[in-house]
C-alpha cells in the first residue's frame, strides 16, 4: 500500500512539476539579448508561413506573442530595427546609424514601397520605463535591392530593438539562403528559409495546453497503476489459485 501510494506521489509530483516548467517557458523574455525566431510569413495572411520565394514576394515576419523592446519610443527613445546581415554576424552586437546597421554589408530591409524599416517607433506606453511592445510589421520585399548587390549564401534577416544610443539589444532573426535569379526583375534573387524550419511560433495559451495536457497523461498513468494494484491486492485466494491452474 504505501509503495503504490508512493508512485502516485512520484507521478503526482511529475505532473506538478512539467506544468510548472510550462510556466516558466511562457514568461516573457526580459533582458536577453536573441529573443527568439522571427517567423517569414505570407504580408497578407500571417498565419501563412513561407519557407521561400523570390525578390518579387511580399513578406513580413511573426514574432513571438508579445514581443517587445524593453522601453518605448515616446517615453524612452527605444526604436525598432531591421536587418540584413552575412549568416556568421553577432547581430547583438551591431550598432544603427541612420538607416541601417552600422558595416559595409550590413543593411536594413525595405518596405513595399522602397523606404527602408528603421528608426520605428514602438507603441507607446503611459509612462517611461514599460516594455514598448513590436507595432504590427509591415510588407517588405527584397525587390528594391539592385540585382547583383547581395552577393549569393546565408544571411540572417529579422527584427531587432536599438536602446538610445542605437545599440542592438533584443532582436529576432531567421538564417536564410539567397541565390541569383537573373531572370527574376526586379531585384534577381531567390531566397529560402534555412533556420528556422518549422511551425509557427505558438502563443502562450497553445504552449501550456500542450504542457498540461502531458502532465495529465503522467497524472492518469500513475493512477491506473495504483488502482490496478489495489484490485490486485483485493482479490481472494480462491481466484488467485484458479489463476494459476
Amino acid at each position: 500500500m504505501v509503495g503504490k501510494g508512493k508512485s502516485l506521489g512520484i507521478g503526482l509530483l511529475f505532473a506538478l512539476t512539467l506544468a510548472s516548467a510550462g510556466n516558466a517557458s511562457a514568461a516573457p523574455v526580459t533582458d536577453i539579448a536573441d529573443a527568439g525566431n522571427a517567423v517569414v510569413v505570407d504580408s497578407t495572411n500571417v498565419t501563412r508561413q513561407l519557407s521561400e520565394g523570390d525578390s518579387t514576394t511580399l513578406f513580413t515576419f511573426r514574432l513571438p506573442s508579445g514581443a517587445a523592446c524593453q522601453g518605448d519610443s515616446a517615453n524612452d527613445n527605444w526604436r525598432v530595427q531591421s536587418f540584413l546581415v552575412p549568416a556568421d554576424t553577432d547581430i547583438g552586437s551591431l550598432r544603427y546609424r541612420a538607416s541601417r546597421p552600422d558595416g559595409e554589408e550590413y543593411r536594413s530591409l525595405r518596405y513595399i514601397d522602397g523606404n527602408i524599416y528603421s528608426m520605428e517607433m514602438t507603441n507607446q506606453n503611459p509612462g517611461p520605463g514599460m516594455p514598448g511592445e513590436v507595432a504590427e510589421l509591415p510588407p517588405m520585399t527584397f525587390a528594391w535591392f539592385p540585382a547583383g548587390s547581395l552577393p549569393p549564401g546565408s544571411y540572417k534577416m529579422g527584427i531587432a530593438c536599438t536602446d538610445p544610443s542605437w545599440q542592438v539589444e533584443r532582436f529576432w532573426d531567421v538564417t536564410v539562403e539567397l541565390e541569383s535569379a537573373p531572370q527574376v526583375e526586379p531585384g534577381g534573387l531567390r531566397w529560402q528559409v534555412v533556420v528556422p524550419a518549422g511551425a509557427l511560433p505558438p502563443n502562450d495559451s497553445s504552449s501550456l495546453s500542450a504542457v498540461f495536457v502531458a502532465a495529465f497523461a503522467v497524472l492518469a498513468t500513475a493512477t491506473i497503476a495504483f488502482v490496478r494494484g489495489r484490485i490486485r491486492r483485493k482479490r481472494s485466494p480462491h481466484q488467485k489459485l484458479k489463476e494459476s491452474v
